[in-house]
């Protein structure tokens, strides 16, 4: 099939495409536009789960001990950066106990932070003797993130 022309200007000849080969063009355009989006986001949500933090579990023994305040990891929580900054370690925490919760098995110690952010300790003996208004250090290997707070589990008192 010859491809229809147009007369312009009464003198020049101007191929012009069939309505369907254009749409084609432009249909063969919006699947690769998709098909980019779709490998961007996968390509995203790989690089995320590589950030993830190695659970307490899998530490190493040989994993460094980093001490830190209450204040320091809740402002490294708030602002994004705490797993990249503190996740591959045992953490020593000093804080001013601010509240305590008593549980039938455990006992959860809230530190005192100068950020929105709470620190929220889970003492795995609740038989410790501690009180509000006391700094404390506390160790832990296993972090998580809580809506609005650092959850350290299964910590201990050095």
């Amino acid at each position: 099939m010859r491809p229809a022309y147009t007369q312009h200007n009464g003198y020049q000849q101007v191929p012009t495409l069939p309505v369907g080969a254009a749409h084609g063009r432009w249909r063969w355009a919006t699947r690769a536009m998709w098909q980019g989006l779709a490998l961007l986001l996968i390509m995203n949500l790989v690089a995320c789960r590589v950030r993830d933090p190695i659970p307490a579990a899998q530490l190493p023994s040989s994993a460094p001990v980093m001490h830190v305040s209450a204040d320091q990891i809740g402002r490294a929580m708030e602002e994004d950066h705490f797993f990249s900054d503190y996740g591959y370690a045992r953490l020593l925490v000093q804080g001013k106990v601010s509240a305590i919760n008593q549980h039938s098995n455990h006992m959860v110690v809230q530190l005192e932070t100068s950020v929105a952010t709470k620190v929220l300790c889970e003492l795995d003996t609740p038989a410790t003797q501690v009180h509000a208004g006391e700094t404390i250090t506390v160790q832990s290997s296993d972090v998580q993130r809580e809506e609005a707070a650092v959850g350290l589990k299964h910590c201990s008192i050095p």
